[in-house]
């Protein structure tokens, strides 16, 4: 957004659904709100019903972040379908794979057609001749195939990924609902585990993997058990950014942030999450807990 001269604002997250803190969203919109960005986080939607309520009939645009939540639903909906656009990722660890890329879906036809400029360079060669950016292109196929409007990028899909793609689309309902059935086991097993805090679900997660946070009364150190986890081979990473505001790139954003992102912090220093895959899992999460459970002895 700060490419595009927004000043961003940062909010915190719930602690238990890893999204929106919707009560500090709603504080922080203010009359110079213009967008909201919602990132819906690890599979799990946010409560769009909610941030519907928080926007009211003001003149805010939503739109998604759903990289890792493809898939997901909420109110029977898909979940990067609820903003004016919503951003899918098709990198190899995520619900499909065309190995990189993505797509970004929308039903606004001006910004498809900004879309397709942006996507190549910002020219007008992929637009049609009647478009929302140029208005109307000249029959002069040479001179529109180099004549640049917008300040672009070069993010064009192959046509191999797409044909990958299209395949793997076909897959989704029965790879998302293998990942549910995991998530069932891993929240039944969570259940063991008080000092670990799971992502509470909302609508119906896509399970991009499985988040915990350790509670201040967990009997071991993040770095321990990410420790215990590493050597047991079994693989780690950080709930995402963790605290994104804690980055020194931001030093190049115009920027402020709402309240104290206490949230987000305790994830950035307590969090961390393990994968999820569309096979059963039953062996792995037995030796994942097996691990959690002699963490304290471990150490």
């Amino acid at each position: 957004m700060y490419q595009y001269g927004l000043k961003i604002k940062f909010v915190d997250i719930d602690i238990d659904t890893l999204n929106y803190d919707l009560d500090q969203l709603a504080a922080a919109v203010s009359d110079k709100t213009r967008v909201i960005m919602a990132v819906n986080l690890l599979g799990n939607p946010n409560d769009f019903a909610r941030i519907r309520q928080i926007i009211g009939g003001r003149n805010i645009v939503l739109i998604e972040d759903n990289c890792e939540s493809l898939g997901a639903h909420f109110e029977d909906r898909q979940a990067g379908t609820f903003g004016v656009m919503g951003s899918y990722s098709a990198f190899f660890s995520h619900h499909i794979s065309t190995m990189e890329g993505g797509m970004i879906v929308t039903d606004d036809e001006e910004l498809y057609h900004v879309l397709l400029s942006l996507r190549a360079h910002g020219w007008t060669r992929n637009l049609p001749k009647h478009n929302h950016v140029c208005g109307t292109k000249s029959d002069n196929a040479v001179e529109e195939s180099v004549r640049f409007i917008l300040p672009g990028y070069n993010v064009r899909p192959l046509e191999m990924s797409g044909a990958i793609g299209l395949e793997q689309i076909k897959k989704l309902p029965a790879l998302v609902a293998a990942r549910r059935v995991n998530a069932e086991r891993f929240v039944e097993m969570m259940a063991e585990f008080p000092w670990l805090r799971i992502q509470k679900e909302i609508g119906a997660s896509s399970w991009f993997g499985f988040s915990m946070v350790l509670t201040e009364d967990a009997p071991l150190t993040r770095e321990t058990l990410v420790d215990l986890l590493t050597r047991n081979q079994i693989d780690v990473r950080p709930i995402v950014a963790g605290n994104f505001a804690k980055n020194e790139v931001i030093k190049w954003f115009d920027y402020e942030i709402h309240g104290e992102l206490s949230n987000a912090k305790a994830v950035d220093a307590c969090g961390l999450f393990v994968g999820n895959h569309h096979y059963g899992l039953t062996d792995e999460f037995a030796w994942l807990a097996e691990t959690a459970e002699g963490g304290d002895r471990q150490c």
